[in-house]
């Protein structure tokens, strides 16, 4: 096995650990309702997850661990996608946010800034506002 095959595999796994997280955090309430799912295959598309792991991963989505990307743009785009899952259709419930707090921190932010990451996050994307904002926001918060 080559190093890029190495890379790749990590890679993919990071991948399939993304989508596993969101298929937990949108059946917190118990089904993935029409407007998750459109999230969810959008993400399975710009991932390129096939179908066939998908449905893997929505039969067992424990059995993916969260495995977080390197990099702190690629952790910021999986907390985004994770924190606009739970804010699409309404306020979120206390037990999503207490989850999002755990992914929170196994996407590598510092523990002691996981609060502020969390109810910033949530705040601004009830009102709506744009990735790049976003991501300015928590670079700030968590360095």
């Amino acid at each position: 096995m080559t190093f890029l095959d190495i890379y790749k595999t990590g890679n993919k796994q990071r991948s399939l650990g993304h989508l596993a997280n969101l298929v937990k955090l949108a059946n917190i309430n118990g089904s993935i309702s029409n407007r998750e799912q459109l999230i969810i295959d959008r993400v399975c598309k710009n991932l390129n997850v096939t179908k066939e792991e998908y449905n893997e991963i929505k039969n067992d989505p424990e059995g993916f661990p969260i495995n977080p990307p390197m990099g702190l743009e690629r952790r910021i785009e999986r907390l985004y996608n994770l924190t606009v899952l739970i804010c699409i259709q309404h306020e979120p419930s206390n037990e999503e946010i207490e989850f999002l707090k755990k992914l929170t921190v196994g996407l590598g932010f510092p523990i002691a800034t996981t609060d502020s990451i969390v109810n910033s996050s949530i705040e601004f994307m009830l009102g709506k506002n744009q990735f790049d904002r976003f991501k300015n926001m928590i670079k700030k918060i968590s360095l």
